[in-house]
């Protein structure tokens, strides 16, 4: 109701208002002079309706401490709130990314692909995400590769 009584105002130095017009409480048209007139909530539908809020990027990987040599599968459980994902990018912190390496061959795809580390290490892992409509989140991740036992 604040933006409605103070909208007159805002508009009224830029010569749009005809200095005849009121909004009543509850009113949600404007009349302003020269035949135009202004419908806050068409122009709010029309505003939301353009609005597209980001997707939340969002994974778990398991085992949750792999060993070097280990298969690691990555889990994704990305969301978006108003539309749907059209793009799973990961960095596996080692050079390798997905795509092109998703493991594909053990079963792996873009959306929940397979790593194998050849190293012991400390590794960042970042997952990016992109809705319909173009908007990207993206979530990064530490993951520690143990070294490979060796039995005697």
């Amino acid at each position: 109701m604040g933006l409605l009584l103070f909208l007159p105002f805002l508009l009224s130095p830029l010569g749009f208002l005809s200095g005849e017009g009121e909004l009543a409480a509850g009113e949600h048209e404007y009349e302003y002079g020269y035949g135009y007139k202004y419908d806050l909530k068409e122009d709010l539908a029309r505003q939301l309706k353009g609005l597209n809020a980001p997707p939340i990027a969002q994974f778990s990987f398991t085992p949750r401490r792999p060993t070097a040599g280990e298969l690691v599968r990555f889990i994704d459980s990305s969301w978006d709130i108003d539309g749907y994902l059209v793009f799973w990018g990961w960095d596996f912190g080692d050079g390798t990314t997905c795509p092109p390496e998703c493991g594909q061959a053990l079963g792996g795809d873009t959306q929940s692909p397979l790593h194998r580390y050849d190293a012991p290490g400390a590794y960042t892992v970042t997952l990016t995400v992109i809705d319909q409509r173009g908007a990207l989140s993206r979530i990064t991740r530490e993951l520690t590769v143990a070294s490979r036992l060796i039995n005697n």
